[in-house]
């Protein structure tokens, strides 16, 4: 017997809860409210499990692919799913759509920019460069 109450939701499509951890199973009902199945949160998410190398190859790949040749010293390192961004951008103003592009790879599970520094700083009228502080 679980303690936590049950989540139910209605198949086939999203289900109705937060993957905050404290829910790791899904009831799923038919449409008379019975029993359909269970499935886990790794039932769900195993199907976007990939080999942390094959995810950096495909983010370079996006990156490059759109915003190239000004990437020429981004570098991506990827652990877990979990991207972690280094090196200059050209701009700051480049940075929505860098984590954008990466968080749209299948298989991210978050995106760390927070190692990134950039050459102009686009934001301040005389435009100096450097790091983000």
């Amino acid at each position: 017997m679980s303690r936590r109450p049950a989540c139910c939701g209605p198949p086939p499509n999203s289900p109705p809860w937060r993957a905050d951890g404290r829910n790791t199973r899904l009831v799923v009902a038919d449409e008379e409210n019975r029993l359909a199945g269970i499935v886990s949160l790794g039932d769900l998410l195993g199907v976007f499990l990939r080999e942390d190398e094959d995810l950096r190859h495909e983010i370079i790949d996006v990156l490059f692919g759109t915003l190239r040749p000004d990437l020429s010293v981004v570098m991506a390192e990827v652990r877990d799913g979990r991207v972690e961004l280094t090196g200059k951008l050209p701009l700051p103003s480049m940075l929505p759509t860098v984590e954008q592009l990466c968080a749209t790879v299948g298989g991210v599970v978050s995106v760390s920019t927070t190692r990134l520094a950039w050459n102009t700083d686009d934001a301040l009228p005389n435009g100096r460069g450097g790091d983000r502080s």
